[in-house]
């Protein structure tokens, strides 16, 4: 486990994981600290990097500022300071198509007049061009996507009209269309039951199978351990980074929660 230290936080000179070293990293983040306006930060001074290829689960307590990491990490807050923020080794802006970000469910319109395929070939415009019709091709690739997360049965009916469980899937599927390298992720598994939880679960580990990045919010401490191999522990500042195994212990959950392991599983 790698326990984050003040020196750690200083953003010293690391050689092994210099710039240089990381130009491939699907994701390095040094110094980042962010928040709403005010004068507090929500999350400061954080620092990690992702290593290609694995699934990495973000958690900690209500309030711990894990969603406004991952938005202030897509640019997606106008309170955000950093040294550094890369995506394989470049810019957001030059690596956009290489990464999906799937938010909260409760942040998305499913009111907006629109099919579950349709919501999935939204994900294909950047690739087709904002103002290209989507045509026969992208629509299959779509419909596959759907496929994959068990809902090509209801490729045509209005998100409107799907179960919660089934609207988080097309969010995946979306992402699924889009093809990206780095999939980052607000609570995929929120508010699904079991069974819609581990068909998400079987289809991101076969994402990072097939060499994708994923990094994703997580609430329920009872399976991340089934559900990723490492985890990173946030309340603020980030506390700890490691394997499941090494990070979910009594001593860091004590410190990020207030209780130990037993009493938050």
């Amino acid at each position: 486990m790698k326990k984050i230290t003040s020196a750690q936080k200083g953003g010293g000179r690391d050689p092994v994981n210099s710039p240089q070293r990381n130009s491939t990293l699907p994701l390095e983040v040094r110094g980042l600290s962010a928040g709403y306006g005010g004068e507090r930060s929500v999350v400061h001074d954080i620092a990690f990097t992702l290593a290609p290829s694995t699934m990495t689960a973000l958690i900690g307590p209500n309030g711990a500022g894990k969603s406004t990491l991952l938005k202030a990490i897509l640019a997606l807050l106008p309170e955000c300071h950093a040294e550094r923020i890369a995506f394989f080794g470049t810019e957001l802006s030059a690596a956009r198509a290489r990464v999906a970000y799937i938010p909260q469910r409760s942040a998305i319109d499913w009111n907006f007049p629109a099919s579950a395929l349709d919501v999935v070939a939204m994900g294909l415009y950047r690739k087709l061009g904002f103002f290209r019709r989507v045509g026969r091709d992208a629509r299959e690739t779509a419909r596959a996507a759907l496929e994959t997360v068990g809902l090509g049965a209801v490729s045509t009916a209005p998100i409107s009209e799907l179960s919660g469980g089934q609207q988080q899937r097309v969010l995946i599927a979306r992402a699924l269309a889009q093809d990206a390298d780095l999939l980052i992720l607000d609570e995929p598994f929120a508010n699904v039951d079991a069974l819609t939880e581990e068909r998400i679960a079987e289809v991101l580990r076969g994402l990072r199978d097939r060499d994708r990045t994923i990094l994703a919010v997580h609430h329920d401490l009872r399976s991340v351990r089934r559900h990723f191999h490492d985890v990173m522990v946030l309340n603020g500042s980030l506390l700890a980074k490691g394997t499941a195994v090494e990070v979910m212990t009594d001593a860091v959950l004590a410190e990020a929660y207030g209780f130990p392991l037993e009493r938050n599983a």
